[in-house]
């Protein structure tokens, strides 16, 4: 059976601060280590942070699968920074009889810690539902953090019928791709198939005023006319842009949403929960 593990690689540059506050003239490193021993299970879709202590907390999911098989959990661990070693994996996130999936971690300008997941209802993407805890005692030697808080996070995308008629109407009724853009057209319309799916890539980012954007996208099961992408750190936004040119490569109007930037969620105030529009 083949084997899997979680390899964690570090390089050095201006983005990434491990080892903390790199001085100017210290010199580029690659780094890559196990964080635990082979083994059989399926361990995928890792996220790492920097802690204030210094330490680093990665996160990743792991079962015997990805989205049908419902064993899958999240899990974490943690890098000391005094002495280089990595704790034991620990459970981060576990919803019984589904599959945990995709998480993310972020650390905000308050030093609070976020996880942000999707479980997979139905065993199909397009049935992820998303979630979050977060942890303001996270800076424990093992172990998970203390959560504050967690919830769902319900969306309700902007404009996506609009948008996607916009991009497919076009094409309803050509050869090898009408019956396809009919399909996408009807499923943005659809408040299921719309609001269902989402699910985390890439880390959030945080604007300024505090509002942290959380790029999301839909997958392979879900209909592929809207993602949310994350733009480079400097830019410090969250574009939404259709998906035309996974049905035609020609579809001149495929990414030129790329300036229309609509969060669709922001961390909910103590005690709110809800839908975001």
């Amino acid at each position: 059976m083949r084997s899997h593990a979680l390899i964690l690689t570090l390089f050095s540059c201006s983005l990434l601060l491990w080892p903390p506050r790199l001085a100017a003239q210290d010199k580029p490193f690659l780094a890559s280590e196990l964080i635990f021993p082979l083994e059989h299970w399926h361990n995928h879709s890792s996220s790492v942070v920097e802690l204030p202590n210094g330490d680093l907390f990665v996160a990743w999911f792991h079962g015997s699968g990805e989205r049908s098989s419902d064993d899958v959990v999240i899990r974490g661990a943690r890098r000391n920074k005094k002495t280089g070693k990595w704790t034991a994996p620990f459970l981060l996130a576990d919803s019984p009889g589904f599959p945990d999936t995709n998480c993310v971690l972020y650390l905000d300008s308050k030093d609070r810690l976020w996880l942000l997941w999707p479980v997979i209802i139905a065993n199909r993407w397009e049935s992820a539902l998303m979630k979050y805890k977060v942890s303001s005692d996270h800076l424990q030697s093992d172990g998970p953090p203390n959560w504050d808080r967690s919830d769902n996070i319900i969306l309700i995308p902007r404009h996506i019928a609009e948008r996607t008629q916009a991009v497919f109407g076009r094409l309803v009724g050509e050869p090898g791709i009408g019956a396809r853009a009919s399909e996408q057209i009807a499923k943005a319309n659809d408040k299921f198939f719309s609001r269902m799916g989402w699910f985390t890539r890439n880390h959030p980012v945080e604007l300024a005023s505090g509002r942290m954007l959380v790029p999301m996208c839909q997958g392979r099961d879900a209909p592929p006319h809207l993602q949310l992408l994350h733009q480079p750190p400097a830019l410090r936004r969250c574009a939404q842009v259709d998906q035309a040119r996974a049905l035609q490569r020609g579809v001149d109007q495929a990414g030129r949403s790329m300036s229309d930037v609509e969060p669709l969620w922001r961390p909910p105030a103590r005690g709110r929960t809800g839908p975001v529009y």
